[in-house]
């Protein structure tokens, strides 16, 4: 352990540096996951596109399945999803799902969703048993890395904010220019729940309800993460009449 004399000036400033430079190993190790992350993706990408293309051509169960799933993705999301949106939330699916299912400590997590669950049935139509595995296994640091990040993670809050940094920088990776064509970036916490403060007494003036109130509909078209719809939840916490 250091000490130094609170007066000692010469000696306090290169601790001081020392101790905000610090970084825990878990973090670094994550950081340079991160770096290695954004060079080994694109390689990646191609594969998988590859991939697709090769089974639309020569796998009818395929093509039926990726049929059925945007049938399912047009009623359920938007009738203007089109083929290739099919192709990017399918890659953007194998690519991720272990993420939340790290971060969240729930491997059924993306399960548990509509179309997630109908993503699963086209995947398994896609890559066979191991085929995942070996496309992915460049990127099995930077999983590493948010398994051993995440596993210090306690509190939901703080899942919701390391996923959302998460999503954002494996988006800008993933598609730098849709990112910057659509803003991909994502609304700081404490905007969110100034916004639903806002929002909840702006409802209870004009109208005389609450946001969780019966009859009041909440509509989060981008939800994203999921962000507002968690602060929300903490807003009315404790509050069990409305809830």
């Amino acid at each position: 352990m250091l000490r130094v004399a609170m007066d000692d000036t010469d000696a306090l400033y290169p601790l001081l540096i020392r101790f905000f430079a610090h970084e825990r190993q878990e973090i670094a190790d994550f950081n340079k996951a991160v770096k290695q992350f954004g060079q080994d993706l694109p390689q990646v990408l191609t594969a998988l596109r590859d991939l697709i293309a090769e089974k639309r051509a020569a796998s009818r169960d395929f093509g039926a399945a990726e049929a059925a799933f945007l049938k399912h993705a047009q009623d359920a999301i938007n009738p203007a999803v089109s083929e290739e949106d099919v192709q990017e939330m399918l890659i953007q699916h194998i690519l991720t799902e272990d993420i939340f299912a790290k971060v969240f400590d729930n491997p059924d997590f993306h399960r548990q969703n509509n179309v997630a669950s109908e993503l699963y049935k086209l995947e398994e139509k896609l890559l066979g048993y191991g085929e995942k595995q070996k496309l992915l296994r460049a990127l099995q640091p930077y999983y590493a890395g948010i398994s051993q990040a995440a596993a210090v993670i306690q509190s939901h809050s703080e899942k919701q904010g390391f996923l959302k940094g998460l999503y954002e920088n494996f988006y800008k990776v993933y598609n730098a220019k849709a990112a910057d064509r659509l803003g991909v970036v994502y609304t700081p916490g404490e905007i969110v729940r100034f916004m639903i403060r806002s929002a909840d007494w702006l409802c209870e003036k004009h109208f005389g309800k609450n946001l969780v109130d019966r009859g009041v509909e909440i509509l989060d078209p981008a939800t994203g993460t999921g962000t507002f719809i968690v602060e929300l939840l903490e807003h009315f916490r404790g509050d069990h009449a409305k809830l």
